[in-house]
C-alpha cells in the first residue's frame, strides 16, 4: 500500500529564515550585508490576494500594499549599514536620532522592517540588489527542476527506461 504524504504539512522549505548576502565587493561597502528570503510563487499569490479587493465585479490591486508586504517578507535583515554607506545609497544630508543627535559617518543603523522598507523605496541600488537576488534564486530553482527532469528519464510507472 502506498504511503500518503501531505506536502504542505510535511515539507520544510529552504531559507525560511533568510540568507545573508554581501552587498558589494567594493571597499566602501565593506561589512554591509542584507538578509533576504526567497519570494516563492505561492507566497506571491498569497500576498497578492491580501492586496486585492473586488469592487463592482472588478479586482483592484493595491500595488503600494503589495510592495510593502513583499518587502517585509523578502528583506528580513541588514547589518553593517553605516551613515557613510547610507550616503552612497541615497542622497542623505543628515541622519538624526529621535532625540535630535546627528549621527556620525561610522555609526551603524539598526534593522527594522520600516528601515528596510525605507531603503527599498528610496535606494535604487538596494532595490536592484534585492531584485537580482530574487531572480538568481528563481533561475537556480528552475535550473534545478530542469536538471532533475532531464536526469529522471522515468516512464509513467516510475521505472527507468532501458537504454
Amino acid at each position: 500500500m502506498e504511503e500518503k504524504i501531505d506536502l504542505e504539512a510535511s515539507i520544510e522549505m529552504d531559507d525560511e529564515q533568510g540568507t545573508w548576502f554581501k552587498f558589494s565587493e567594493e571597499p566602501e561597502y565593506e561589512g554591509f550585508e542584507l538578509k533576504l528570503r526567497y519570494l516563492d510563487p505561492r507566497t506571491i499569490d498569497r500576498l497578492r490576494r491580501r492586496c486585492t479587493t473586488v469592487r463592482r465585479g472588478r479586482e483592484e490591486l493595491n500595488e503600494d500594499k503589495l510592495f510593502r508586504l513583499a518587502t517585509e517578507y523578502t528583506f528580513v535583515g541588514f547589518r553593517g549599514l553605516t551613515i557613510a554607506i547610507l550616503r552612497r545609497l541615497m542622497p542623505v544630508k543628515q541622519c538624526r536620532t529621535p532625540e535630535g543627535r546627528v549621527l556620525e559617518n561610522d555609526e551603524q543603523l539598526p534593522f527594522s522592517p520600516s528601515n528596510a522598507l525605507f531603503l527599498r523605496e528610496n535606494s535604487y541600488a538596494i532595490r536592484q540588489f534585492i531584485n537580482e537576488k530574487q531572480l538568481e534564486w528563481k533561475e537556480f530553482y528552475e535550473a534545478k527542476q530542469e536538471a532533475e527532469r532531464k536526469n529522471s528519464s522515468s516512464s509513467a510507472g516510475g521505472r527507468k527506461k532501458a537504454t
